[in-house]
């Protein structure tokens, strides 16, 4: 195996760990965003537990948050709730800064 070969597997190794990082974050994210729009609409027990898994499987339709943001927006406006899209947004921001930071590699 050449060192150019050495160079390049280590980068993909390297490339595949950040794609995996980047699900786990997102994921989180949208479990965190769920719950937090979960509380507000009111939901309680197994109906927590299938709104999370409905917004997780909405926001992997799609790389990145835009479609999280979609859905929560819909579904707030759909149980009548008076929730900005620059609220939810921000709520999305905060719950990523949590997700990255719960997530991130301890050295």
């Amino acid at each position: 195996m050449t060192q150019f070969d050495t160079h390049r597997k280590g980068a993909e190794a390297h490339y595949a760990m950040g794609q995996e990082a980047r699900f786990r974050i997102e994921a989180r994210t949208a479990k965190l965003a769920a719950q937090w729009l979960a509380d507000k609409m009111g939901l309680t027990g197994d109906a927590v537990a299938a709104y999370l898994q409905s917004v997780i499987a909405a926001n992997m339709a799609e790389s990145g948050l835009d479609d999280l943001q979609e859905k929560l927006v819909a579904d707030s406006a759909a149980h009548g709730l008076d929730i900005s899209e620059d609220a939810i947004a921000a709520e999305i921001a905060r719950c990523l800064r949590q997700a990255t930071d719960e997530l991130k590699p301890t050295a």
